[in-house]
């Protein structure tokens, strides 16, 4: 199935499966995109509003990465739709906060099983733990990194420190702003 925009739902889906998107014209030419976004959703898409303000044509694709309560058993994979020529152009990976760098990792892990070359990627987050970036440039040393801001580093939970705490709680004023207090996910 797809959404509203004419990306996959759920696991991805060869090209030949989907059904005609807005990125196909009349002539059934796929239309490659000049620049994808990729937030990682619930932070992330705070990322995409400014994206589309500067870049209103870029195409916007989605992953839903969730840590587990307890970050060293590491990220989850609940949900990702890109779009269908997404390999065509380069792509900004959005995420606000990048503490240990593992939901990011395992997003790149997802763009790169995509098609889409390392070098075409840049990933950008607001602020960061200097463990998390090195980390993720070991990992992705051909990835370009935007960061306004490093941080001191992470405390014993690995909560950026002294950070800003739950990004997206806090831009969507919704749950547990602060980090002093775990978050509950789910009911």
């Amino acid at each position: 199935p797809l959404d509203s925009d004419g990306f996959s739902l759920g696991s991805p889906v060869s090209v030949q499966d989907r059904a005609p998107s807005p990125d196909v014209d009349r002539e059934g030419s796929v239309q490659q995109p000049k620049v994808v976004g990729v937030s990682i959703v619930r932070g992330g898409q705070a990322l995409e509003v400014v994206l589309k303000e500067f870049l209103p044509e870029a195409k916007i694709g989605k992953i839903i990465i969730a840590q587990s309560r307890d970050k060293a058993y590491g990220p989850r994979l609940y949900y990702c739709s890109l779009p269908r020529q997404i390999h065509t152009a380069p792509v900004i990976l959005m995420d606000p906060v990048l503490a240990t760098s593992n939901t990011c990792e395992m997003a790149m892990r997802i763009l790169l099983e995509h098609g889409i070359p390392e070098e075409q990627i840049i990933l950008a987050v607001i602020i960061a733990a200097p463990e998390g970036l090195l980390s993720f440039s070991r990992n992705f040393p051909k990835v370009r990194i935007v960061c306004s801001w490093v941080d001191q580093g992470l405390d014993s939970r690995f909560f950026v420190t002294p950070g800003i705490g739950f990004f997206g709680a806090r831009y969507f004023n919704c749950g547990d702003i602060s980090s002093s207090s775990k978050m509950e996910y789910g009911a």
